[in-house]
């Protein structure tokens, strides 16, 4: 459950006019470019609440996410790169409470939305489809691929944090 928090958070904002222009300029991050430096707060279906802290480590090169579960020890930091491909990002997850990172992917969508697959912790193939609202939010949606068909296993609403 709480890779979709972290596929949720991580993901991608807004496709508001300032933002979609934003995007079309570092084109290889695509709506990643604008979580860098901000912080979002994730309202997941669950009633879980989460926030996420994106910061640059080399500008358009490496961005570093910290998450942290509201009301939970559990937290996690990803290292998001780009793919093999423009148009893919690849992310690294090290969560408190596995040894072992997790790997994703994201493809960007010439619509702004985006698709992060991974395998989740029951081993079934997922994936966190965002979803730009406006300037400051997006929806996740993460389904499992169980018995041949996707379900969706939960759902959350992003925010900007003002700071």
């Amino acid at each position: 459950m709480l890779k979709a928090t972290t596929a949720s958070v991580l993901a991608l904002l807004a496709l508001s006019s300032g933002l979609a222009a934003r995007a079309a300029e570092h084109p290889l991050w695509g709506l990643y470019a604008q979580l860098a430096e901000g912080t979002w707060r994730s309202q997941l279906s669950t009633g879980e609440t989460s926030l996420a802290r994106y910061r640059w480590i080399a500008p358009y090169q490496v961005l570093r996410a910290e998450h942290r579960l509201e009301g939970a020890p559990f937290t996690a930091e990803e290292t998001i790169t780009l793919g093999p491909q423009p148009g893919r990002l690849l992310i690294v997850t090290q969560e408190n409470d596995r040894a072992e990172p997790t790997r994703s992917e994201v493809t960007l969508r010439p619509d702004g939305s985006a698709v992060e697959t991974f395998i989740g912790p029951t081993g079934n193939p997922e994936r966190a489809t965002y979803t730009p609202l406006d300037g400051d939010h997006y929806s996740a949606r993460t389904e499992a691929r169980i018995g041949g068909a996707w379900r969706e296993i939960w759902s959350s609403q992003i925010s900007r944090v003002r700071e």
